[in-house]
């Protein structure tokens, strides 16, 4: 497999870049490789779980790792956004923060639901409808109430979802990408644009608010988080 140089791995990976000089790649899966943390690394540089990569393979195989409920090995497996990873008797939820991806701690209920937002749309025959979400899940529909932007509420052990938040205004966001990545505010406004410019949010965080592409935002709850987003 091809190296990854620590000094060129993501800038969202909170992980030292001059202590060695290569780190495991993700590979791709559920989540695009530009979008993900390799299990392996998250074990050993994040969550210090592990001193060394082989220890870490050690805890993966031995099946104390899963993502969303499903045991996952590999340690190039690439966790993502919103995924719920149990490592033994502890979960963590994974969220944007100002530095880059945070792992939020969640215990009871909220370690059994993930957030997964709406990606598109595919008509097929039958009047069905499939709804392609950021992780690579795909749910098949008879009556489509959904648009690109919203999200759902999955309990992942039950396989089904408990609720839908809708993309609109008044609804709480958490920023995805940019300067202000990890700060949750609400929407203010939504521009629909025109040819290839992607569509435009008026967003409002604490006492100012900005201006972010759509893709740049991912809705946490109807009117205050249903997630628990910690610092």
């Amino acid at each position: 497999m091809t190296q990854l140089k620590r000094l060129k791995a993501p800038s969202f990976w909170p992980v030292e870049r001059k202590n060695r000089k290569y780190i495991v790649p993700p590979v791709p899966g559920a989540h695009s490789v530009q979008n993900s943390m390799p299990l392996g690394v998250v074990l050993r540089d994040v969550l210090k779980c592990a001193k060394t990569m082989k220890e870490a393979r050690y805890i993966l195989n031995r099946g104390l790792v899963s993502i969303d409920g499903a045991r996952k090995k590999d340690k190039n497996f690439g966790a993502g956004v919103m995924d719920v990873l149990k490592v033994g008797d502890d979960s963590y939820r994974i969220i944007p923060g100002k530095a880059g991806f945070r792992f939020q701690k969640v215990s009871g209920g909220e370690a059994t639901f993930k957030l997964m937002r709406v990606r598109n749309k595919k008509t097929l025959r039958k009047g069905r409808t499939q709804i392609n979400f950021h992780d690579g899940r795909n749910m098949i529909v008879s009556k489509d109430e959904f648009r690109t932007g919203d999200v759902v509420v999955f309990d992942f052990q039950k396989k089904e979802i408990k609720q839908k938040i809708k993309f609109e205004e008044g609804s709480t966001i958490v920023v995805m990408k940019g300067r202000s990545r990890g700060a949750v505010g609400k929407i203010d406004g939504i521009k629909t644009t025109k040819g290839s410019k992607p569509n435009e949010v008026t967003v409002s965080i604490g006492s100012g608010s900005i201006v972010l592409p759509k893709d740049y935002v991912f809705v946490i709850g109807p009117d205050k988080p249903v997630i628990t987003m910690g610092e």
